[in-house]
């Protein structure tokens, strides 16, 4: 993976893919939509790839942090192109300008509403009888919705403006349905 990446960055192929995803989701190929998405998720695993992507987005400013807020908010929790673009925000979350370029897309107003849902008492009944009929592959889970936007929340509210938003949004409220939650994790 780190020599794919090397080559990758070296000669200036992330850069070009994370500035190009705004024509990559216009064009509504969604599986080409779902592959760069995917591409970007292994890249932005390491610290180089994340600064990479970083880059693009500074020399951008409607980049592809926009298009991944605008991809999160309008795909269904249930699709790969959803799940891929959730893991790029997350992993992307650990670099502190893209924090706040985030939290002031409404990312964190995202999460708190996806986990308001997904926390309901009938959706978690309806999780804990289903729970080991989950596929692992295919069609992204709620499972993993609920751990990849509890962990970009974590990283968002690592600043001040997102435990701002958590409290002004009653976070603690929506978190608190979780405490007995059937996943482990």
């Amino acid at each position: 993976r780190r020599s794919f990446l090397a080559a990758f960055a070296c000669f200036g192929a992330l850069r070009t893919l994370a500035r190009r995803m705004g024509e990559i989701v216009a064009s509504g190929d969604v599986k080409l939509t779902e592959l760069a998405l995917a591409v970007l998720g292994v890249c932005a695993c390491e610290v180089v790839g994340r600064r990479e992507i970083e880059a693009a987005e500074v020399h951008n400013p409607d980049g592809c942090i926009s298009v991944f807020a605008l991809v999160l908010k309008r795909e269904p929790v249930s699709t790969l192109v959803h799940m891929h673009c959730l893991a790029v925000l997350q992993r992307l979350s650990l670099r502190e300008r893209l924090q706040f370029k985030m939290i002031e897309l409404g990312i964190v107003e995202w999460i708190l509403q996806t986990l308001q849902h997904l926390g309901h008492p009938d959706m978690i009944h309806s999780l804990e009888s289903n729970w080991h009929n989950q596929r692992p592959c295919g069609t992204a889970s709620p499972d993993f919705t609920i751990e990849f936007a509890s962990a970009l929340l974590v990283n968002l509210t690592s600043r001040s403006a997102g435990r701002r938003r958590c409290s002004e949004h009653r976070a603690y409220e929506i978190l608190s349905r979780f405490m007995e939650h059937p996943n482990p994790q």
